[in-house]
């Protein structure tokens, strides 16, 4: 049943008020090292398709869990992160 939700949230188009603004760096988890976006804004919906603003540039990503970090939320994703046009 999860699995069709976060198929039916991929599908569906981003809200044009979820952009997210943040910091991407590395995290390390067991033998993983993988981008992850820290944020002062309020965490996502996991499996949700968000965009988020890094240097100027606008990508987007889905969604693989968040937790807390040191006053920020950290968002890491499922699959590519795309730079948007």
């Amino acid at each position: 049943m999860k699995k069709q939700e976060t198929a039916q949230a991929e599908q569906e188009a981003m809200p044009k008020d979820n952009t997210v603004k943040g910091t991407l760096r590395p995290v390390k988890r067991g033998n993983t090292t993988a981008p992850n976006l820290f944020t002062k804004d309020d965490a996502p919906k996991k499996g949700s398709r968000i965009k988020f603003m890094v240097k100027g540039k606008t990508y987007s990503a889905i969604v693989a869990e968040t937790f807390e970090a040191g006053g920020e939320t950290a968002i890491s994703f499922k699959g590519d992160i795309t730079v948007q046009k």
